[in-house]
């Protein structure tokens, strides 16, 4: 684990804008995808975006089409995402949509 505490430490000093990706219910849906792509914006990669209705929609098609996993899961994944990420809830973006 050493070694990544190294290159994170690099990252830090890197002059770098990592692109800006929207991750939608799409992407957050699968277990493993949705891993990896956490991943990604913690190692800042990209700056992972979302809002609390792609949360709300990923969840709750998660929950309809597998009734194993019960919903407290469900909500403890998201606030662990939000936890790691806490820029990457957007609101306020509700304004702008057409109407």
């Amino acid at each position: 684990m050493r070694w990544r505490r190294i290159l994170r430490r690099s990252y830090a000093t890197m002059a770098y804008d990592p692109p800006i990706a929207v991750y939608n219910a799409c992407v957050l849906y699968p277990f493993h995808l949705r891993n990896l792509l956490i991943q990604c914006a913690v190692d800042r990669l990209v700056e992972a975006r979302w809002s609390d209705e792609i949360h709300d929609e990923w969840i709750r098609s998660l929950s309809a089409n597998d009734q194993t996993i019960p919903i407290a899961h469900l909500h403890a994944a998201r606030d662990l995402m939000n936890t790691a990420l806490p820029t990457a809830t957007v609101t306020g973006y509700q304004a702008i949509l057409p109407a």
